[in-house]
């Protein structure tokens, strides 16, 4: 006669055990379950089952184990099982008893269940572990192009001497062509600079002078220099040095416009 269910659950959902090691079914609590009434009968089952375990390549110790337990004044013999072992239990019954047809099919689609939870938690591991991998190499990628800018801009803004626009030139054209494949050119710095205020351009005898807005500033200072000609006479000629804070503000403004357009030198719009 077949067990009744109980609260919507399944006789075997019933019995089933869970301890420091899993869930668990003991052999005293399935052997009514399944049919039997004698547990020599019942046992015969169990070994065959342990054998088609062991035939398996699996360890009928850990899915069908037998131990002593307790029983008011004696000690008998009970076994534990794991889903696996209940299920191959049922496998091994007396085909004629109902209650083994309800519990191979019980033990069959709990099985399926499982190695389903089992491949959707493994695909969840997997796309989150892709995703993660995909975050790092962008983070990496990101980093790497930030690095040689932050690392630059730090030197900027720590150094106490000034910095000629020819040196500023230098470390810009480096950094656009190893970080974005741009070629700079030291003509474009130069207009470029003129183009954010800092320096003087066109045709003027002040050309390249630092303006009056980025010397009030402090971004710009005047250099004197005296140039010896070929003619043998000497003239002081004024060449521009950007200090710190304007180098790091010539810098952020240029990276920006690398970063933004793919070039130093504004784009000309076609007539």
């Amino acid at each position: 006669m077949l067990p009744e269910m109980i609260g919507g659950l399944s006789p075997f959902d019933q019995i089933a055990r869970t301890d420091e090691d899993g869930e668990h079914w003991t052999g005293r609590d399935l052997m009514p379950v399944m049919g039997y009434r004698n547990w020599e009968d019942f046992r015969r089952s169990v070994e065959r089952a342990r054998a088609a375990i062991v035939n398996s390549g699996e360890s009928p110790e850990l899915h069908a184990s037998e131990r002593p337990e307790a029983s008011g004044r004696t000690t008998r013999m009970n076994y534990r099982f794991t889903r696996y072992g209940a299920y191959l239990v049922a496998m091994n019954g007396d085909p004629r008893k109902p209650e083994i047809a309800a519990a191979q099919t019980y033990f069959a689609v709990k099985t399926r269940e499982a190695e389903a939870a089992a491949q959707l938690t493994e695909i969840e591991v997997a796309r989150r572990y892709v995703a993660a991998l995909e975050a790092k190499e962008a983070a990496e990628a990101q980093l790497a192009i930030a690095a040689p800018m932050v690392e630059q801009a730090k030197q900027h803004r720590a150094a106490d001497s000034l910095t000629s626009v020819p040196d500023f030139a230098n470390k810009l054209k480096a950094w656009a062509l190893q970080t974005h494949g741009v070629n700079v050119k030291h003509r474009e710095v130069w207009d470029f600079l003129g183009e954010i205020g800092f320096l003087i351009r066109g045709e003027t005898i002040r050309h390249n002078h630092p303006t009056a807005e980025a010397t009030r500033r402090d971004f710009v200072r005047a250099k004197e220099t005296t140039v010896v000609r070929s003619s043998g006479r000497s003239t002081n000629e004024v060449s521009p040095r950007l200090t710190p804070a304007g180098e790091g503000r010539a810098w952020d403004k240029a990276v920006a416009r690398i970063a933004e357009t793919g070039a130093l030198a504004r784009k000309q719009v076609a007539a």
